[in-house]
């Protein structure tokens, strides 16, 4: 896999989605905003819906979003 630069101030999932992808920075972030993504949305840092919307896009498949309960006592 060839490492990809982040280039925006929210692009660590769109380099990461583009390593995985095997396409360049620019074509995931183009693909980014062609399904409706801001690259000024900072849930990019942290959510994982965009993310899973871009591998999706590219047909990279990922684990289902798994919710786990920790009681505390």
């Amino acid at each position: 896999m060839t490492p990809i630069i982040q280039q925006d101030r929210t692009g660590c999932g769109i380099a990461s989605v583009a390593g995985l992808a095997g396409v360049s920075y620019q074509e995931a972030k183009h693909a980014t905003t062609s399904i409706g993504i801001s690259i000024e949305d900072k849930a990019l840092w942290s959510e994982t819906t965009y993310v899973r919307s871009l591998l999706s896009y590219y047909g990279v498949k990922a684990q289902p979003l798994l919710w786990f309960y920790v009681a505390v006592e």
